[in-house]
């Protein structure tokens, strides 16, 4: 009565049952509004009343309309099977495979149907892969892989199909070695929307278990998994073409190393329709390559054998140039990646009413330097961050959540800014180039923004407590994709984006047992105060000097209380963040008979239990930029105790970092000035013993004493 589009009725109908009453209300709706929701909506209830007839001429009507209509052409299919016209449904599918061979339903109906899919020419017998394994020298000894299983089999094929789409078909057999090899492999999980074709174990004997039920299931664990068994699963998955490449595709890297287990037999298999340009991108020195041609196409394989497990290493970078590894693609460049990301960013930032309005009130004097600072303040303290770099700036305010970099580009364009977003990967995540782009890791938009006379205000609002202006040290000097037509898509953010200090005071007054009371003061700016902010907003105030106790303070002064606490600026981003607080240590010095004993660095760096704790190195040191950090330490001996001894003065410059340390006598006590600046890098393997002696050296000097004597 109210809305004669309402639906509602209908749907009633059908879950009471009356079926032919919810068909003809059906109907009715697709005389006045025939879309293909009802439509297929009527076309199962007619199905549901018997009426096959009646409902294969709506799917047909349907699939005249849209040819690529997947859903609508699996029901056919269903429909035809069902009575018994397996031949029409075969048809069916294989027309609708050829349209949109990416499908997953269309291949999983035609593989029912007793159809081979074409990827089914590259699959391998498990069960022979076992036997050559066995019959091997290394297979028949557990003792040639000390290690909890091994990968008898690694392997992937990955069809390119017309368009872009591409099919994965992906094979592991692991024999397992021990109890921990049961727990790391009997238990698997499936690639979102993968076609389980084989799961089994293969016991020793050459019996096998299999799963029965494994259909819509994303983790699976292998039945009755012994040691010396082996759990072998196969699995297909499809792809659409990359929206972002224009036809293009890229697949996903192939290594022939893993952390997980040593590689026995590992293999890629490439499947290309003849003429197409592809990219091949080798990394850290993979196989050869056979080359066939088959069905008109290309076969491409690359095949490793005993291949050593990987040893992870502390501090280590993204493997991605040092593991042999092959990733291929056609039609990706830089251009086309900035072309893609740039659609969904002029997409997401239209200026809807909403925006323009906010933007206006914050920004009455115009487009100023004040006006983006402001714009920036609003979005970073306002809007809670969502990963999606797509998201609608107009839904994104109305939440008051999604994109802060999209929402911050289309407030300074509403006010008149030539503003442009620029994804930026890190220094730590860079990567060689190669023969195919490598976007891996541009995923931190900064928002440019133009102020006039050459002067351009860098916007980066993935934190609420960085100050407008100010860039983190792993992002300066980081490499960008620029999100902007006309222009190269490469370029480099600014290597300046703010000053990273921290400033120390510590007024020590120690007591004959060894204990001290200790005030202290830090005057934080850029990196250490954005981490104590974030902090503030983590911890609550009253478990504040808990978790200083805790963590912080404890690290270094165990058993520590803290008496005081104090925080200064928490709530002004752009102002130094200053810290005074007051605690007891009651073990700060080493106690003999007539001398107390203190390190000389209450706060030490410890840079060789950080950074240096392998004699040596294979892969890379990566090293983060730390703070520029000043520490003056006044020690007041107890009474009937003065300055027996200091240390002597320190300087140490290298390529790594800077340290240095002056002592000084005042007033009784002894005072130490101590600076650090510790440079971020990747250090190679090669200069990795220079770093280490850089590092022992400073923690050899941080471990000096000053001695008090009665």
């Amino acid at each position: 009565d109210c809305d004669a589009r309402e639906d509602a009725w209908a749907e009633l109908l059908r879950r009471r049952g009356r079926l032919a009453e919810a068909a003809r209300e059906i109907e009715r709706l697709v005389t006045i509004e025939p879309h293909a929701g009802w439509r297929d909506e009527l076309a199962d209830v007619l199905q549901s009343l018997g009426d096959t007839a009646g409902a294969e001429r709506e799917l047909r009507a349907l699939l005249g309309e849209d040819r690529r209509a997947v859903r609508v052409r699996q029901r056919l299919a269903d429909l035809l099977a069902a009575r018994g016209d397996t031949g029409g449904a075969r048809a069916l599918l294989e027309e609708g495979r050829a349209l949109s061979p990416e499908a997953e339903g269309l291949r999983r109906g035609l593989r029912a149907l007793g159809i081979d899919d074409p990827i089914d020419a590259f699959r391998v017998d498990g069960r022979r892969v076992i036997e050559a394994f066995a019959a091997s020298a290394g297979g028949t000894s557990e003792a040639a892989y000390r290690s909890p299983a091994v990968f008898v089999l690694d392997r992937t094929v990955m069809r390119v199909l017309p368009g872009g789409g591409l099919v994965h078909l992906t094979h592991n057999i692991v024999k397992v070695l021990s109890k921990e090899g049961i727990g790391q492999f009997a238990e698997i999980r499936l690639p979102q929307g993968a076609e389980v074709l084989t799961l089994r174990t293969i016991k020793a004997d050459g019996t096998t278990r299999e799963v029965e039920e494994i259909a819509g299931k994303e983790e699976l664990s292998a039945p009755d998994v012994a040691i010396g068994d082996y759990v072998e699963i196969e699995h297909v998955a499809a792809s659409p073409p990359a929206e972002l490449l224009a036809g293009g595709f890229i697949g996903e890297r192939f290594y022939f190393r893993s952390f997980d287990a040593p590689l026995d037999r590992s293999e890629l298999v490439l499947v290309a329709p003849g003429g197409v340009d592809l990219q091949i991108d080798r990394r850290g020195g993979p196989p050869g390559v056979a080359l066939e041609t088959r069905d008109g196409g290309r076969v491409y394989t690359w095949a490793a054998r005993r291949m050593a497990q990987l040893e992870p290493e502390p501090s280590a970078p993204p493997y991605l140039d040092d593991v042999p590894s092959v990733r291929v693609g056609a039609g990706a460049t830089w251009e086309a990646w900035r072309d893609g990301f740039l659609e969904v960013v002029l997409r997401g930032a239209q200026i809807t009413h909403e925006v323009a309005v906010l933007a206006q009130a914050r920004c009455k004097g115009g487009a100023t330097e004040a006006c983006a600072k402001s714009l920036f303040r609003f979005v970073a303290t306002e809007i809670q961050p969502a990963s999606s770099i797509g998201d609608a700036a107009g839904a994104t305010l109305a939440a008051r959540s999604g994109s802060r970099g999209i929402l911050l580009l289309a407030l300074a364009r509403a006010v008149g800014f030539d503003a442009e977003i620029w994804l930026a990967r890190p220094r730590s995540q860079d990567v060689a180039d190669g023969a195919l782009p490598e976007v891996l890791g541009f995923g931190t938009p900064v928002v440019r923004v133009p102020l006039g006379g050459g002067r351009v205000l860098w916007l980066e609002p993935s934190l609420r407590a960085n100050p407008a202006g100010y860039l983190a040290p792993d992002l300066r000097g980081a490499e960008a994709l620029r999100l902007r037509a006309g222009v190269a898509p490469r370029a480099r953010l600014p290597v300046e984006g703010g000053d990273d200090h921290r400033r120390v005071s510590l007024d020590v007054s120690l007591a004959a047992d060894g204990s001290a009371s200790v005030v202290a003061e830090e005057r934080l700016e850029g990196a250490p105060a954005i981490e104590w902010r974030t902090g503030l907003e983590r911890v609550p105030a009253e478990r504040l000097r808990e978790e200083m106790e805790r963590q912080s303070l404890g690290y270094y002064f165990p058993g520590v209380v803290v008496e005081s606490l104090d925080v200064d600026g928490a709530d002004a981003p752009d102002r130094p963040l200053v810290v005074r607080y007051r605690f007891r240590a009651p073990a700060l010095a080493r106690v003999d008979e007539r001398a107390l004993r203190v390190a000389s660095g209450l706060m030490p760096a410890l840079l060789a239990r950080r950074f240096a704790s392998l004699a040596s190195r294979r892969t890379p040191l990566q090293i983060d930029d730390g703070p520029d950090t000043e520490i003056v330490t006044r020690v007041h001996p107890p009474p009937g105790f003065a300055t027996a001894s200091l240390p002597p003065a320190a300087s140490l410059d290298t390529a790594f970092g800077r340290f240095s340390r002056a002592w000084s006598r005042e007033a009784g006590a002894a005072v130490l000035r101590t600076h650090f600046d510790l440079r971020g890098m990747r250090v190679a393997p090669a200069a990795y013993p220079a770093f280490a002696d850089f590092a022992r050296a400073v923690d050899r000097e941080e471990q000096r004493e000053i001695r008090f004597e009665r």
